[in-house]
C-alpha cells in the first residue's frame, strides 16, 4: 500500500543555491499543494550569521494548487551586511487555506555551502 502524498508540501533543492557576484543568493525550491487548498504565503529565508535575508510572496500564483510539485528559484538579498562563501541555512515556509480545517503550513530546512 502506498502512503498518500502530503497535502501541502515545501523543499529546499540543496545543491541549487548559488551565490551572485552582487551577494545575493539564488534558492530553487519545490512546491506541492492539494486542490483544495488555496496557497497564500511563501516565505524564502537564508541565514549566514550575522547576515539574514527573506523574500516574501504574498498572494501570488505560485505554487497552483494542482497536486504536482513546482519549482521556483528566487533571489534573496540580505537585510544588512552580504552573504559570502560558506555554510549558511536556508529556510522555506508555505501557508495554505483549507475551507474546514483553516490555515495549514509546511516548512523545511537545509544546511547549504554558498559558493
Amino acid at each position: 500500500m502506498t502512503a498518500a502524498p502530503e497535502r501541502l508540501s515545501i523543499q529546499v533543492m540543496k545543491g541549487q543555491t548559488a551565490l551572485t557576484p552582487e551577494g545575493t543568493v539564488l534558492v530553487t525550491i519545490r512546491a506541492r499543494c492539494h486542490p483544495s487548498l488555496d496557497a497564500f504565503e511563501v516565505n524564502v529565508g537564508v541565514r549566514q550569521p550575522p547576515v539574514f535575508g527573506s523574500v516574501l510572496m504574498l498572494g501570488t500564483e505560485f505554487p497552483p494548487c494542482d497536486g504536482r510539485w513546482h519549482r521556483l528559484t528566487v533571489t534573496v538579498a540580505p537585510e544588512t551586511g552580504e552573504f559570502v562563501a560558506g555554510a549558511a541555512t536556508v529556510e522555506a515556509f508555505i501557508a495554505a487555506f483549507h475551507p474546514r480545517e483553516g490555515d495549514l503550513d509546511a516548512t523545511d530546512s537545509e544546511s547549504v555551502r554558498l559558493k
